[in-house]
């Protein structure tokens, strides 16, 4: 900003295109996301650069994909999203997306990046959270989540402390942000979000889900469900070890509950 306070001039960078090839099987939506790799992570959007966006390109039969549109230069994470539809109590509705991580991409400026989406095995299961599917206020629910378990420090957001005055535990706060800005920008924390991987979908009214192409590694397996209201339904949470295959067989989580 001083240095065009200074000049008056902006230098452009050419954007750049992504194409690449999705393994079978393919998504079930056929649509392929890609989005800036916020850094400070989930909840912490403020460093995301601007514009933030989204862009879906179109699977093929061959499992091929391009993007139309030409994207700024920088770091990005490409993976499959599933909708859902949530129907509120005001017999209104509206959509949720939810995205993935898969595989991070560096566009460099005016270069074409190729992607090949490694494969995986699938992970099967069904969900028994003891609530029927009429009780909940969308259909194909619950969620069911899969993100691979990575080393490195938590940075839990500090509670108020009754005895501190408010603008004391505002300060910490402030130092709670700073450090979690510090790790995340710098080499550990960027080499740890480029790893990131994560799945998510929506189970069948059965009960049942699937998620495909899910590399070997340790994941964390969350279940959510809402109730009629907004209200929070049936959560489950646990470790699920995805170990290397020769014949393609699927990882058989049996009933989740």
């Amino acid at each position: 900003w001083k240095e065009f306070l200074a000049t008056h001039r902006v230098q452009l960078a050419k954007w750049s295109h992504v194409k690449g090839h999705w393994p079978k099987p393919l998504p079930k939506s056929r649509q392929v996301f890609i989005m800036r790799v916020n850094w400070a992570g989930d909840g912490n959007t403020y460093t995301q650069p601007a514009p933030w966006s989204m862009d879906s390109a179109k699977v093929n039969a061959d499992g091929s994909f391009q993007f139309d549109d030409s994207l700024a230069p920088g770091e990005y994470m490409l993976a499959e999203a599933n909708n859902l539809l949530i129907r509120w109590s005001d017999k209104s509705s509206s959509m949720m997306l939810l995205p993935g991580k898969g595989v991070s991409v560096s566009l460099k400026p005016g270069q074409a990046a190729s992607v090949e989406i490694p494969s995986g095995r699938s992970v099967v299961g069904k969900v028994d959270s003891g609530y029927e599917q009429t009780q909940t206020n969308a259909h194909h629910l619950p969620a069911v989540s899969l993100r691979l378990v990575q080393k490195g420090p938590e940075f839990e957001f500090p509670k108020i402390d009754p005895s501190l005055s408010d603008d004391a535990n505002l300060d910490r706060w402030r130092q709670h942000r700073q450090r979690v800005l510090e790790y995340w920008l710098s080499e550990e924390g960027r080499a740890r979000r480029r790893t990131e991987r994560e799945f998510a979908t929506v189970a069948e009214v059965d009960g049942t889900f699937r998620i495909d192409n899910v590399p070997p590694g340790i994941y964390e397996l969350s279940v959510d469900a809402w109730l009629i209201g907004s209200k929070a339904g049936p959560g489950i949470q646990r470790q699920v070890t995805i170990k290397p295959s020769t014949d393609d067989s699927p990882v058989d989580l049996g009933t989740v509950k």
